[in-house]
């Protein structure tokens, strides 16, 4: 892909100069902005294995003024992103032959002019983009929208005129029908899901939830590696299995098995399977038990590579030998790291005014109940301030904590911390019978892997 970084405060002559010499093999891309943009510069991309991929970069005039010259290696979609106060605006050209386009672009959205006169594709996108970006205003980090509005729009209108845009694609290329048909599916798909992600000031029940949910459950089907030509089909993939894998308990188990059983296509699974891999920057234990097992579904040799990092990573702690500390419990009585030698041991590493350690409680009382009278400690180790010692204490008397409760001295500078390199809690660490390291960031209580994995280990 050639790509040309182009300001529109270029001399005019040598625009001119260089659109007349080489028209016929570039696309030339003219816009005005009609509102102001916190950042000044607009991105242009092209799509990777459902991904965007940066290619280009243009700043805005103060006259409001932008474009793009470029020499695209294949049709497909190029989109132009664009940065306000609120959210990203991300406007979507098929490309597929050399020619011109004007933008006119404002909040609500923006309108194309083409020098190509078969161009029926944008059209049709033009006016269908600015109906997704009625999505996209409410699912976007500031927006104070809820599912009051959300839900009725995408029922009310985006449904209804997806139904009418699908019949209205007939490009005269089968091929080409489907993708575009693909697009908008997947945009409503993506949207709709994608509206879940975001935090709001008030929640929908079960019985405020449209039906619209469950029809798209029944209508997505993973087995198109087309997908991959769309920015969003990863993404949306992503969306599909947060929202429906919450049903019996989101964890990251399950997130990953619904994908490994849904996704039908070898490619899209590989891509999707390494994207997320990355993204949820899994421990290596979460690796042995979600990932190992389906390790030949990774078959592209970017996937393979990414397999054998994690083969190597978790043999990198295991065997070295646990720092061993002492500290008290409520009562007074020193207990060190050594004498629990013998038993598995599940350090927790925590504070009372921490707010995600408190959430990992219940998970935690859970998984002591399960395991109890089996060769396992479930070890708690408060960094609390001393100054903290007595809320301490009487917090573990009110929450009726179980397993052995101690309190380092220092707290951040303490020893385990110090000896661990903590940065933040909660923080899990894994120990053997020998008092040998298996991970120093160990699954949380709440991930389901994690019984397993303890199940697996009292066997040894």
């Amino acid at each position: 892909m050639k790509t040309i970084t182009m300001k529109l405060l270029l001399v005019c002559s040598l625009w001119t100069g260089l659109v007349n010499a080489q028209s016929q093999d570039f696309i030339k891309i003219e816009a005005q902005v009609h509102f102001d943009l916190t950042n000044n510069q607009v991105e242009l991309y092209e799509v990777a294995l459902g991904e965007l991929k940066q290619i280009g970069s243009s700043n805005i005039s103060e006259k409001g003024k932008f474009g793009f010259l470029f020499d695209p290696e294949k049709a497909g979609f190029y989109h132009i992103k664009l940065t306000d106060k609120k959210s990203s605006h991300i406007l979507r050209l098929y490309i597929k032959e050399a020619g011109s386009y004007k933008l006119d672009i404002d909040e609500s959205g923006y309108r194309l002019q083409s020098d190509i006169k078969t161009d029926r594709v944008n059209e049709l996108l033009t006016e269908w983009n600015n109906l997704v970006q009625k999505m996209e205003s409410i699912n976007s980090l500031g927006s104070n929208m809820t599912y009051v509005d959300f839900f009725p729009l995408v029922e009310n209108e985006i449904i209804p005129s997806r139904d009418q845009f699908l019949k209205k694609v007939n490009t005269g290329d089968p091929a080409l029908d489907d993708l575009i048909s693909m697009t908008i599916k997947t945009d409503v798909y993506d949207q709709a899901l994608n509206f879940w992600r975001f935090p709001r000031s008030v929640h929908p029940t079960e019985e405020q939830t449209p039906k619209f949910y469950e029809t798209f459950r029944n209508e997505v089907a993973f087995d198109n590696p087309q997908l991959l030509e769309l920015y969003n089909g990863l993404r949306m993939m992503g969306n599909y299995f947060f929202y429906y894998s919450k049903e019996n308990g989101y964890s990251k188990s399950s997130y990953f098995n619904s994908a490994l059983k849904d996704i039908k296509d070898p490619i899209l699974l590989d891509n999707f399977l390494y994207t997320e891999v990355n993204r949820f920057k899994l421990k290596p234990e979460e690796y042995e038990i979600i990932i190992k097992p389906h390790k030949d579904k990774f078959i592209s040799e970017r996937s393979k590579s990414l397999i054998l990092e994690f083969e190597k990573l978790s043999q990198s702690q295991k065997g070295q030998k646990g720092y061993d500390f002492t500290y008290k419990d409520p009562n007074g009585k020193e207990v060190s790291f050594s004498s629990l030698k013998g038993k598995i041991v599940y350090l927790d590493v925590w504070a009372t005014w921490c707010g995600p350690c408190i959430q990992q409680i219940p998970h935690l009382k859970k998984l002591e109940e399960e395991f109890h009278g089996q060769d396992i400690v479930f070890l708690s180790v408060s960094i609390d301030e001393q100054k903290d010692h007595e809320k301490w204490k009487k917090f573990i008397e009110e929450k009726e904590l179980g397993g052995v409760q101690l309190f380092a001295d220092g707290a951040w500078k303490s020893g385990l911390v110090q000896n661990y390199e903590i940065k933040g809690i909660p923080r899990f660490m894994l120990f053997d019978k020998d008092g040998m390291i298996i991970s120093t960031d160990a699954m949380r209580p709440s991930e389901s892997a994690l019984k397993i994995q303890l199940t697996e280990l009292l066997k040894k």
